[in-house]
């Protein structure tokens, strides 16, 4: 049989033939390019576990020093208002009690002006942790599946085209 008695295609030839996935560059190494991704990926979360390590431990600090502050304050407190108490039912120190008793005043409201700021920072501290928590979860899940994947022989013998 010859070639000339052969019926010519029912469809034009395609010029522009259009791909499922997109040609990858010459330079680029097309059996390692899932691991060169995915050890992007893992070094981008590797940063941000890193990073919310570092936020949580500044809030853990702050939160510590607060935490002092509001505790010293309120035995200030406790300590000039039981003086300012004592000086005056002694009857001639109701004039020293008087300044006492303001100062006590005073130190305990800032105690507790600090002591709701402390709120604020437990529940920064709480979300922040929520968040580094995750993000090593995420982390350890990437290292997990690239451990199996690699374990795997068809994973690094699979065709990309």
């Amino acid at each position: 049989m010859s070639s000339a008695n052969l019926l010519p295609p029912s469809a034009p030839p395609a010029k522009n033939e259009r791909r499922l996935y997109p040609s990858l560059p010459e330079t680029m190494n097309v059996e390692n390019f899932r691991l060169t991704e995915i050890s992007k990926i893992e070094k981008e979360i590797s940063a941000e576990v890193e990073h919310y390590k570092l936020v949580l431990k500044k809030y853990k600090k702050a939160r510590k020093a607060l935490h002092y502050s509001v505790v010293g304050l309120g035995a200030v407190t406790a300590a000039r208002s039981s003086g300012a108490v004592a000086t005056a039912l002694t009857g001639v120190g109701i004039v020293v009690g008087a300044p006492v008793a303001g100062i006590a005043a005073l130190s305990g409201a800032v105690s507790t002006g600090l002591s709701v700021v402390n709120k604020k920072l437990e529940r920064k501290v709480n979300k922040h942790s929520r968040i580094h928590s995750l993000a090593i979860a995420k982390r350890d899940s990437i290292n997990f599946s690239v451990s199996q994947a690699l374990n795997d022989d068809r994973f690094l013998t699979r065709s990309f085209n």
